[in-house]
Formats: C-alpha cells, sequence, structure tokens
C-alpha cells in the first residue's frame, strides 16, 4: 500500500503537467503552428518505476502510542545488543571499519562505535540505539549529549527498530541539528536528551 502510494503521488502532479502541455500542443495544432501528425506522451503512458541504485530513499515511520518519555526501559539493553550487532554488519557491508568500543572505554568516550573508511577517511562516531518494536527515538545522558554537540559532523545516532520482526536502520548525522528533542530530568538530577524524527519525516 505504502509503494502504490508513493507511485501515485509521483505520477499525479507528472501527469497535471502532461495535461497541460498537450492542451497547449493542441492549440498550436489548432492553429497551424504544428503538425498534426506528431503525437505527444499521454498522461496514461507516464511510467514510474523504482531504481535499483535509489537517488534517496524515505523513511515513513510513526511516532509512538505513548509519549517517549514514558516507553518502560524493560529490555532495553537486550535491543541495543542485537542493534549493535546489527550496524557493525551494515558498517561493514557498506566498506567501513567498525570497531566496537569496549564498556571500559564508554565511561570515558560514552558512544558505541568507531567505524572509518580508509579508502575516504571518513570517520564515524556512532551511538546505537535499538528497539524490539516500532518506536524510532533515541536518548542521550549529558556525557553522550556533550559528544554529540562536540564532534557535530562525526557524529551519527543509529536507531534500529522492529528488531524482533524485521530490523531496519535510520541514520542521524550531528543528531541535535538534524532531529526534535527534548530535555529529560529525572528523579537522580541526570539529564536525559530524548531525540526522535522531524514532525516532516513522520508520517
Amino acid at each position: 500500500m505504502v509503494k502504490a502510494h508513493a507511485l501515485n503521488s509521483v505520477k499525479e502532479p507528472y501527469g497535471r503537467l502532461l495535461s497541460l502541455l498537450r492542451e497547449y500542443l493542441f492549440s498550436l495544432i489548432r492553429l497551424g503552428l504544428r503538425n498534426k501528425q506528431v503525437d505527444w506522451i499521454l498522461p496514461t503512458d507516464l511510467e514510474v518505476r523504482i531504481k535499483e541504485n535509489p537517488v534517496a530513499i524515505l523513511h515513513f515511520v510513526k511516532k509512538p502510542l505513548i509519549p517517549y518519555e514514558e516507553i518502560p526501559e524493560d529490555g532495553r539493553s537486550k535491543a541495543e545488543e542485537e542493534a549493535i550487532k546489527y550496524v557493525l554488519e551494515i558498517e561493514t557491508k557498506e566498506g567501513r571499519t567498525p570497531q566496537l568500543i569496549s564498556q571500559q572505554e564508554q565511561k570515558v568516550k560514552h558512544y558505541d562505535i568507531y567505524s572509518i573508511n580508509f579508502a575516504t577517511g571518513e570517520e564515524r562516531i556512532i551511538e546505537v540505539k535499538g528497539h524490539m518494536g516500532p518506536e524510532v527515538y533515541g536518548e542521550l545522558t549529558d556525557d553522550e549529549a556533550n559528544v554529540a554537540r562536540r564532534d557535530r559532523k562525526r557524529y551519527w545516532l543509529y536507531i534500529v527498530y522492529n528488531i524482533q520482526n524485521k530490523p531496519a536502520l535510520l541514520r542521524f548525522q550531528d543528531p541535535f541539528s538534524t532531529m526534535n528533542y527534548k530535555v529529560l530530568e529525572k528523579i537522580t538530577k541526570e539529564t536525559k536528551y530524548v531525540l526522535w524524527p522531524r514532525e516532516e519525516a513522520i508520517k
């Protein structure tokens, strides 16, 4: 259904343009300024194909039914373990060399994976968040947020969702500039930042 809707969304405006162009061409024919034997593409002839190597990919995600700050923490550690495994595979497939940061190092570095493309020199500092269900958001602590703000273009927030069914991945570079966020203060006075895709990306 999503694919059909996307194809129709592309065909509809092009169909309108073709209709206007066809009316213009017919007016030229009536004025004797165009050979009536030469036909033009009809709106019904328009075909939209999905390329194997698309220019871009659109992700349609839904807001969770309950507020982000009220989503229970049960099972988060298991989800993030699975998410990290998934991200390591993706990074390798895409030609980068990922290195998992140890638990001890994470206490100092405050991110999960360092990934580099030796061919281009591109470096990525990656924080991974995982969800068993369709939720698309990530929580950062003060220390993690500081790293995100410091490293900006090198810093990526990877959100793996639908882990229990078919894992899917969304990636956000420089998340404090490219995502919505709100600040939560826990009872312990530890600040948490909840980030989620901007409204125009949520359908």
